[in-house]
């Protein structure tokens, strides 16, 4: 398989800054009830994960000769199987999303014949407009476009149209509105906001 040089490229990597934790005055009941109530959801949540890798565990290689034997008699794989309990039905559905994954991962289980023609090579561009100079940004746009067009790729680009608020927005925000803008605000563009 023939690959296309990617290097010179940044590829994206998020960064999480800490940053130190101011107390709100509120009251403790709200909090109090959400943190037992998170706790039993994680606790429950992880025996649902233990009980899920179990199940794929007993049911992968059952549902994998079922569908070879589907196909090798001509029929089209089945995306979802149904599993019996004992009074109750599970589901397994295999989906058509795959994780990209290095050439190397694969080889290691693939011959490189299947390799070359089961597989293509797959990569995103995520160009950040509002990093771009704004001098030049319509020219660098103009440009792509032009590049996009020149190579009949149009169906391959996408984009993503918007306002964002700049970065230092982020911190003037608490400054230049009162708190009863900043909450109609988030109404209309809202800002990340994680309970834990």
């Amino acid at each position: 398989m023939k690959t296309i040089n990617l290097d010179g490229f940044t590829e994206h990597k998020p960064s999480r800054k800490k940053e130190p934790k101011p107390l709100l005055n509120v009251d403790g009941k709200p909090v109090t009830t959400f943190v037992k109530a998170k706790q039993a959801f994680d606790h429950a949540e992880s025996d649902l994960r233990k009980a899920k890798e179990d199940l794929m565990e007993a049911a992968s290689l059952e549902f994998w000769r079922m569908n070879h034997a589907r196909t090798t008699a001509g029929d089209l794989p089945a995306s979802t199987a149904e599993m019996q309990g004992d009074d109750c039905t599970a589901k397994i559905t295999m989906a058509r999303i795959y994780p990209a994954v290095t050439g190397e991962e694969v080889l290691s289980v693939l011959p490189k014949p299947v390799f070359d023609s089961a597989f293509q090579q797959s990569f995103d561009f995520k160009i950040d407009g509002s990093k771009l100079n704004p001098a030049t940004a319509g020219d660098f746009v103009s440009e792509l476009r032009m590049l996009v067009e020149k190579h009949r790729s149009s169906q391959a680009v996408t984009i993503k149209r918007g306002f964002q608020p700049t970065e230092q927005f982020h911190i003037e925000r608490h400054k230049i509105l009162k708190p009863e803008q900043n909450l109609q605000l988030q109404s209309v563009c809202p800002a990340r906001i994680y309970v834990s």
